[in-house]
């Protein structure tokens, strides 16, 4: 990991961020989750002068998620947020804005299309299907130390031709009941409830 020193920047919401580098290097970087899951990625990071992010990308080496890449460009008014993830796309828009008394405001927009949810899953498969979503959050912080405390955020979402994989079933063929597991098509969940209260006899109810 490779990193320049920053000037001296703006205050943000009461907070200097002449602590962080302007531009940071990550490479062939890997952390170890509380599972011993591996993870390495590759990345990049820079600082406009006034301390706010100007551009930012990511690349998963390896791992659970390898192959996933995300960019992030700052726009007039707004960073670009774009993730290549599971066969699909998350696209967005982030906006900050400084609002009253010191409180500063982050919102962002994201489409999800055609992400494989078993992907997102691995390495459980319960579910696999095509994600579509809609999402939105915000975040009102002083300190951008507190903004993922801060975070309050909202998703609409349909896996589209999606299977439930490993549902126990039973059935009576004679005089005694059987257990079977096998892959069933699944419901939309944003018609649904998850997870089932009960299944019997072949019959599934939510």
């Amino acid at each position: 990991m490779r990193w320049c020193r920053s000037r001296p920047s703006p205050r943000i919401a009461g907070a200097s961020l002449a602590f962080l580098p302007r531009r940071t290097v990550l490479d062939s970087v890997t952390w170890v989750d509380a599972k011993g899951g591996r993870t390495t990625v590759d990345g990049q990071a820079t600082l406009d002068p006034d301390g706010l992010p100007a551009t930012a990308r990511v690349e998963v080496r390896k791992g659970r998620l390898q192959g996933t890449r995300a960019t992030m460009q700052r726009q007039p008014g707004h960073w670009a947020l774009r993730v290549e993830i599971g066969g699909g796309t998350v696209i967005g828009k982030l906006r900050f804005q400084s609002g009253a008394k010191g409180v500063s405001v982050l919102h962002g927009e994201f489409d999800t299309a055609q992400v494989e949810v078993a992907v997102l899953t691995a390495p459980t498969k319960t579910l696999s299907g095509r994600l579509e979503a809609q999402t939105t959050l915000r975040s009102e912080f002083r300190d951008p130390g507190t903004i993922a405390d801060a975070l309050q955020s909202q998703t609409r979402f349909t896996v589209r031709n999606a299977v439930v994989h490993g549902i126990a079933t039973w059935h009576k063929p004679s005089s005694r009941w059987v257990r079977t597991e096998a892959a069933r098509p699944a419901w939309t969940p944003s018609r649904a409830m998850w997870p089932p209260r009960a299944v019997r006899r072949n019959s599934t109810t939510w």
